[in-house]
């Protein structure tokens, strides 16, 4: 594993992991969920160690909510910005998508896997939608969320009008007195803008019904929904819960459903397992160089 550099068009420089295989044509590029991060997720490193001893390259895609708070330079102003899941823009994700696809591209990959892991993979969905011809060969969504219904059981009303009360006194930029989901420190203007009013990733509306499914039918490629059999995020019923999603991808029939056995949201004691379904997933499509 190695640190490295990934500049985004708006100049800041986003600094992550990768498990670069040598001589490798494949990659694939997971972008991870809320607060989810290379030091603090176990899953992200597991993912890179197999991967890369079959012959893969892997890059955990840290976006900007990776973090609670993190110092990140620009390299277009020549200066530090705070971001994280405390000052986050979930219109930029795209952007920082772009920036790890154009990555692995200019180090010479031809096969890009597009994956995510629980936000990331709503991450993803939108990103697909709006870039059809992006050069991504295949998609892997493993842990996807009902937006609407995932923001519901994290935050309370109180919460939402405390936030709201921050902004419309001016105190937007404030950090609010409570923990977001009861893990991360958050401005009012994040919370607000980003989370309570959030549109871009209500694309698997499948539980709330408060969303939309065009962006899954704008998706061109087929991939493979990895869901866990306790994922509590997919409902009582996650194998329902990943065909809805498949159903409506134009290429439907050559997805792959797998929905992993004993598994919960994070994939907790089956890090193994979800790497390599992640690694057969690639093989079946005879990606590996031997």
């Amino acid at each position: 594993m190695k640190i490295i550099n990934v500049p985004t068009k708006r100049g800041l420089v986003l600094r992550t992991a990768m498990y670069e295989a040598e001589n490798s044509d494949t990659i694939f590029i997971l972008m991870s969920g809320i607060c989810s991060n290379i030091f603090n997720n176990q899953l992200l490193q597991t993912t890179g160690e197999v991967l890369e001893e079959h012959n893969i390259s892997y890059i955990v895609g840290q976006a900007m909510d990776a973090f609670s708070v993190l110092h990140f330079s620009n390299n277009v102003t020549h200066k530090q910005e705070l971001k994280g899941v405390a000052i986050d823009d979930f219109s930029l994700i795209n952007e920082d998508i772009q920036a790890y696809i154009d990555y692995a591209k200019d180090l010479g990959h031809k096969n890009i896997i597009l994956g995510g892991h629980s936000l990331g993979s709503n991450r993803i969905i939108n990103y697909l939608s709006q870039n059809p011809d992006c050069g991504v060969k295949y998609f892997i969504i493993s842990g996807p969320v009902d937006f609407a219904d995932m923001f519901e059981k994290m935050v309370s009303k109180e919460q939402i009008e405390i936030a709201k009360n921050f902004v419309d006194n001016g105190h937007g930029d404030d950090i609010l007195p409570f923990l977001f989901g009861e893990f991360s420190p958050m401005s009012a203007n994040t919370f607000i803008n980003n989370w309570y009013n959030n549109q871009i990733y209500k694309n698997c509306p499948f539980l709330s019904n408060d969303g939309e499914t065009e962006s899954l039918s704008k998706i061109k490629i087929d991939g493979m929904i990895l869901i866990g059999e306790k994922d509590n995020c997919a409902g009582t019923n996650p194998l329902e819960f990943a065909q809805k999603i498949s159903e409506c991808m134009p290429n439907s029939k050559q997805n792959i459903i797998n929905i992993l056995d004993g598994a919960g949201h994070i994939f907790y004691n089956k890090h193994n397992e979800y790497a390599k379904a992640v690694l057969e997933f690639i093989k079946s499509k005879e990606l590996v160089n031997v």
